[in-house]
């Protein structure tokens, strides 16, 4: 693999863009990074970003993936309004969960609402790093 491989693309706003986008993250894993547990927690998250995105954003939905050694970065981009919320989900709550897994397995994580609008979220998974984000009190 080389120092760095990146790849930017825009989402069908399809339920299929989501394997869509674990694919080209597991392209440029190639090889040497694909099968650690640094690409799965990133498939992960991807998978949470690009469901929230399809769900409660707009239209076009963008991904950008980077991949450097031991680490990588994904940043998904649509036109929705609303701001992402960390929710503490009740177990009976059917949604709300998504943030919280992104969350709880990637090393960090933001957003951010761009000056033409829309929102801009990322996250970041690195080898043999703790994720680092605030914790989330329990439901009663």
């Amino acid at each position: 693999m080389s120092d760095r491989t990146m790849r930017e693309t825009e989402l069908r706003p399809t339920p299929a863009a989501v394997a869509d986008a674990r694919r080209l993250l597991r392209e440029l894993a190639g090889d040497e990074l694909a099968t650690t547990d640094t690409a799965a927690r990133a498939e992960l998250a991807l998978s949470e970003l690009v469901t929230n995105a399809l769900t409660h954003g707009q239209p076009p939905v963008e991904l950008r993936v980077s991949v450097e050694p031991g680490r990588i970065t994904a940043t998904v981009t649509d036109a929705g309004a609303a701001p992402m919320q960390l929710r503490n989900a009740h177990p009976d709550d059917e949604h709300g969960r998504g943030l919280a897994i992104v969350a709880s397995v990637v090393t960090a994580w933001g957003w951010e609402r761009p000056a033409h609008g829309g929102r801009v979220v990322w996250f970041t998974v690195a080898e043999s790093q703790a994720a680092v984000y605030p914790g989330l009190v329990p439901c009663a």
